[in-house]
């Protein structure tokens, strides 16, 4: 396969150097880039069709080996949470809701900066908000919340990765965004919504290094989220019900799992705590 012409979908036409440990390496004007098989599927395409045909053999061959190692990852992980549950009630619903525990998604921030927190005044009042078009009106109070945001990964796959948590109030019909901010943020015109973060922990890193969604989706599977538990549904399935999505409640199985995760993160990068003059 060495030398072989390759496309690819942001970098344009490559010549393919090596394959190792799995990965196709592959030299393009913008530098050396590599692949799994996988991305013979989607953005990358071999100009030669038997060599084309052979990665996508490769590609089915390498997702059946993951997906067998994904199953054992969940079943690890599954029994751990389940022995450590009970030491976390912090943030479970006591309403017939179900679980208190989201994703907020975000929109395009530079992703090689840390996330922006926004802070507005209320009155005397500094406060902390996540801003949405829509009432967010099923979210309870200290309700648990994880916020992510997009960005494109090295092989220029869009991802979504979560740079911080926190706690929120719950909903209020009187968030609405205040003339004052909207001189401030022309943008919140239209997200005009509001919910205030109780307290808020933000890693001190570019959003790129922050918790990949998908690292989630491949260690949980359909017990992410609350409308596919104990299910058996695939990483792409699971991307599309963020899709358009302002946010998405999610299992308290998955918050101890990001919780997990993300503690990894304040130790490697370090974080900043938020608190909102609020009661």
């Amino acid at each position: 396969m060495i030398g072989k012409t390759v496309r690819h979908i942001r970098y344009g036409t490559g010549a393919i150097t090596r394959e190792e440990n799995g990965k196709v390496y592959v030299q393009f004007d913008a530098g050396e880039k590599l692949f799994p098989y996988t991305s013979f599927e989607t953005y990358l395409v071999c100009d030669d069709p038997d060599c084309q045909r052979e990665f996508l053999r490769k590609a089915e061959i390498f997702r059946d080996a993951k997906e067998k190692s994904e199953k054992k990852k969940r079943e690890e992980i599954n029994s751990s949470l389940d022995v450590s549950a009970e030491k976390n009630h912090r943030y479970r619903s006591t309403s017939s809701k179900g679980y208190n525990c989201w994703i907020k998604f975000e929109g395009q921030q530079n992703e090689m900066v840390p996330h922006e927190v926004m802070q507005v005044k209320d009155g005397g009042r500094t406060i902390y908000i996540l801003n949405y078009v829509r009432r967010p009106s099923g979210v309870e109070e200290n309700a648990k919340v994880f916020v992510a945001s997009g960005i494109q990964d090295d092989d220029g796959v869009a991802q979504q990765v979560i740079t911080g948590r926190g706690v929120l109030a719950g909903f209020d019909e009187n968030n609405i965004v205040k003339p004052e901010w909207v001189e401030e943020h022309e943008w919140m015109s239209y997200f005009s919504n509001y919910l205030v973060l109780k307290e808020y922990e933000n890693l001190n890193c570019a959003r790129r290094y922050g918790l990949k969604l998908d690292q989630v989706f491949a260690a949980l599977g359909g017990d992410t989220y609350p409308s596919s538990e104990g299910r058996d549904i695939t990483i792409r399935e699971l991307r599309q019900k963020h899709t358009q999505k302002m946010h998405l409640r999610i299992t308290d199985k998955a918050a101890d799992y990001i919780d997990g995760e993300f503690d990894k993160l304040v130790r490697r990068y370090g974080s900043t705590i938020f608190h909102s003059d609020v009661s």
